[in-house]
């Protein structure tokens, strides 16, 4: 018995440690795999309604979003889901 299950620690068969690293994608010749931003722009906020259009510093606040994940040059696209 090892000193942890001594401490009392359970094992987890799908812990970390437990787990295989997924196998490598494999992409036909025609598929080139995107890295796609989705912004979730919920309009029912209640403590501050509307808050993705109210305007900071001059624009609107899901705008510094937007503009934050296309200048970051991760990502292939940027999806706004309304």
């Amino acid at each position: 018995s090892s000193t942890a299950e001594a401490a009392g620690a359970r094992h987890f068969p799908c812990s970390p440690k437990t787990m295989a690293a997924p196998a490598s994608p494999v992409f036909d010749g025609d598929v080139v795999p995107r890295i796609v931003a989705v912004i979730p722009a919920r309009g029912g906020s209640v403590s501050v309604p509307r808050k993705n259009i109210k305007i900071l510093q001059g624009r609107p606040l899901i705008d510094w979003v937007i503009q934050a994940a296309e200048y970051s040059g991760i990502f292939d696209e940027v999806w706004v889901s309304t």
